[in-house]
């Protein structure tokens, strides 16, 4: 059972690369840092980084399910990397009001969107059948088109 309604998660996978960049420029209004919250902020988000291009450099886009590198181990090494990303900038920025806001946009476009991507592969058959000129990847299907496609199937709505 989804914790959120299909049609909100539809709509926050769309904002998740704009939510990203608007979180940047929060962290650069509103933060403080000095030299002590950057000697412990700033390697969290490089772990972060480094996560994310490890991951990256994994991926085999539309090609196959990659298994490999951080996918072996952590199911969402992107989702997990732009986390460890967040949290080095909250230590680094010493403010529980944009702690609030990277924990707030975690929690309502994130997860759903996260959430959209476990169905679809719980269901992955399916998926393949309906497009199968899109793959999964790291357990997700990397297209919210494809996405989209495929949940409507799952509610019964023709596609």
């Amino acid at each position: 059972m989804s914790v959120f309604p299909k049609q909100y998660a539809d709509a926050v996978a769309r904002l998740r690369v704009t939510s990203g960049f608007v979180l940047v420029l929060a962290f650069a209004w509103f933060s403080r840092p000095d030299s002590h919250s950057l000697i412990f902020g700033l390697p969290v988000s490089a772990v972060g980084l480094l996560l994310r291009a490890w991951a990256t450099g994994h991926l085999e886009k539309n090609t196959r399910l990659t298994e490999s590198g951080p996918y072996a181990y952590v199911r969402n090494p992107l989702y997990l990397g732009t986390l460890l990303v967040a949290a080095g900038f909250v230590i680094a920025s010493q403010r529980w009001l944009l702690a609030g806001l990277f924990a707030a946009v975690f929690l309502l476009i994130y997860l759903p969107v996260i959430e959209l991507e476990e169905q679809c592969h719980r269901y992955g058959q399916r998926c393949t059948r309906l497009n199968r000129s899109r793959a999964f990847n790291g357990a997700y299907m990397y297209t919210i088109a494809s996405i989209r496609h495929y949940s409507d199937s799952w509610r019964g709505q023709p596609s």
